[in-house]
């Protein structure tokens, strides 16, 4: 980061004020370049207003453009629909005729005296339900608490001029402090500003405001900062960078002991109700990580919360510095897939546990564990008779609900892509050195052509190796678990019975008033759950002899319960659940009586006992 006194700090902190009146000002900067004007202190109608400087145009009409769609994402966003009372004026001031062509865009005319685009955005956070943005691509305006900012949800670009620089100047409450993987020009109670490339490098580099929850370490060439937004105080930076710190050391020693990056951010924004999408996760940028996560200890979901760091953490390499023609020059309103999930999204999946299992953080068991849910999942739930690389080409439509199998069959397929290396090389030669050929080859700037990825990889690597593509990635032959896995000294059966002590196959939530789980949805639960007499909300008091009422010991407590139990063992189960009392009031005998329902509510204490089958 470099720092950069400037004599406009003044002015420009004028021009926020003069803005917040939202009137009509021609500010070109004169420069090839774009300047941005956001005021976070001013949230109207849950909107923030948009002063957009723009560079010299030469065209006489020229578009304005919001994406449809951004890398990483796999689905249609159109950010554009955030937007409203979109304007451009000249730079004396006066407006331009401007034509909306579609959610995304506008034709702007007499565009070689453009000086400025004005508009309000929206948050998606709080967009329309059934066309939710998956939070953690998108924007959240909580005024005076929390600002997370997804640049390419609130900013646009002039078609054919993303290359040019953008200026970000944030004008801010004092008390909120943001943290981004963006180069700072300036920082003051008040007023920060900071500067992009270009779109690419703007997008691609979040900022989160809201009261300063920092931690940060040095690992190897790059300094890995943490900021948490925790509403009610259940999870802290400190406590993510001490359950992580090892995870980010281990990946630096797997990627050979240095970072393609020299610095990376953890923006986690955890929310205490539930959200538009209904999903929990992450999205990774090339130097940062915005996760949306329920809010919860570090108890309940520090190893979750862990898991998905050591994924989106991998996504430094792929796609970020390894990729196709199709993901370097992306087209945010008609984007063209590639035909390489497995690399960009099941290599880092695979990558993130095989990582963790060669550092000694997790057990060979837990990992072997891992790959079998893995397999299961792939197996139930999607098609495995659709070449994995048709999928991947046709992810935003044909085949978008085979999506998630990138997570499951595209980690198997890293796993197998790996033991055949092995196999190939005497223990030599694996994925892990594959990858750095593939940056050494490649790298950020420079991207490798869809069709000829298998052949490239056959060259680094070995002739026969060409043939597991056309068998089991552009064809749909199945992966060979027995045979890759033989290999490591690992015996695989496709199919063996099993038996395992659940709580009713029941999803739990997380009460943070109480302190306790609480069934979240009974839809799927089976007939052990239906004679427990299971009811949604009822929060576990204990289980046998094991206290569940305390966040930070259930966890523990329930491996130890397993741990004991057996199948034919009877269980005995507490739960608290919400009642309603009602009560009638009697008048005296001279008027006619009424009933008045006076409604309250407390916690009755439920016990089931049950025998486990």
């Amino acid at each position: 980061m470099h720092f950069v006194m400037n004599r406009s700090a003044t002015f420009l902190l004028l021009c926020f004020l003069t803005l917040g009146a939202y009137g009509a000002i021609g500010s070109s900067t004169g420069e090839s370049k774009y300047s941005v004007t956001l005021n976070i202190g001013e949230v109207l109608n849950d909107r923030l207003f948009v002063h957009l400087s723009t560079p010299t145009v030469s065209a006489d009409e020229i578009e304005f453009q919001m994406p449809k769609i951004v890398p990483g994402t796999y689905n249609v966003s159109d950010f554009g629909r955030f937007v409203s009372d979109l304007v451009a004026y000249d730079t004396a001031g006066n407006k331009l005729p401007i034509n909306k062509i579609d959610d995304n865009r506008w034709n702007i005319k007499k565009a070689q005296t453009l000086g400025t685009i004005e508009y309000y955005i929206d948050d998606t956070f709080d967009g329309e339900v059934g066309k939710t943005v998956f939070e953690p691509g998108g924007s959240n305006f909580q005024a005076d608490t929390n600002f997370v900012l997804n640049l390419f949800a609130m900013i646009g670009y002039l078609k054919g001029m993303e290359d040019q620089i953008y200026d970000i100047n944030v004008a801010h409450p004092g008390h909120l402090y943001g943290v981004t993987a963006l180069d700072v020009l300036e920082r003051s109670p008040k007023l920060d500003r900071f500067t992009a490339r270009d779109y690419f490098a703007m997008h691609d580099s979040p900022i989160m405001y809201s009261a300063p929850d920092t931690a940060s370490v040095q690992v190897a060439n790059a300094r890995i900062e943490v900021m948490v937004y925790s509403p009610n105080k259940q999870l802290s930076a400190k406590e993510v960078m001490n359950r992580n710190e090892d995870l980010f050391r281990a990946a630096a020693e797997y990627l050979g002991g240095e970072l393609p990056v020299d610095r990376y951010g953890q923006l986690i924004y955890l929310w205490d109700g539930p959200t538009n999408s209904g999903g929990i996760g992450a999205l990774e940028q090339s130097y940062s990580t915005v996760f949306s996560l329920p809010e919860l200890p570090d108890s309940i979901i520090g190893q979750e919360l862990r898991n998905i760091t050591a994924h989106e953490f991998f996504h430094i390499v792929t796609p970020l510095t390894i990729h196709s023609e199709e993901i370097h020059n992306y087209n945010r309103i008609d984007p063209q897939m590639s035909e390489h999930l497995w690399l960009y999204e099941g290599v880092t999946e695979y990558s993130a546990h095989h990582m963790q299992v060669k550092a000694g953080l997790i057990t060979p068991e837990e990992f072997l564990a891992t790959m079998q849910e893995k397999m299961l999942e792939s197996t139930n739930h999607y098609d495995d008779k659709i070449p994995f690389t048709t999928m991947s080409a046709h992810c935003l439509d044909v085949y978008e609900s085979e999506y998630g199998n990138v997570y499951q069959k595209g980690a198997l397929i890293g796993m197998c892509l790996d033991l055949e290396l092995l196999e190939w090389s005497d223990g030599s030669y694996g994925i892990q050195e594959l990858i750095k050929d593939l940056q050494q080859r490649y790298g950020a700037e420079r991207a490798f052509k869809d069709e000829e990825l298998f052949d490239v990889i056959a060259e680094l690597t070995y002739p026969g190796i060409r043939e597991f593509f056309t068998r089991h990635l552009e064809s749909y032959e199945a992966l060979p678990f027995e045979e890759a896995l033989a290999a490591a000294g690992v015996v695989y059966k496709a199919s063996v019975p099993t038996k395992t002590i659940t709580f009713g196959k029941i999803p739990l939530g997380y009460n943070p008033n109480t302190g306790r789980l609480f069934i979240a949805s009974l839809d799927e639960s089976n007939e052990f759950a239906e004679n427990m007499g299971y009811e949604v909300g009822d929060e576990f008091v204990s289980i046998g002899k094991y206290d569940l009422s305390d966040a930070q010991s259930v966890g523990r407590n329930i491996d130890a319960w397993r741990a004991e139990t057996e199948g034919g063992d009877k269980v005995k189960i507490v739960v608290a659940r919400k009642i309603t009392v009602t009560s009638k009031r009697l008048h005296s005998k001279e008027r006619p009586w009424r009933s008045i329902p006076l409604m309250s509510t407390s916690w009755s204490l439920r016990t089931s006992l049950l025998k486990i089958s």
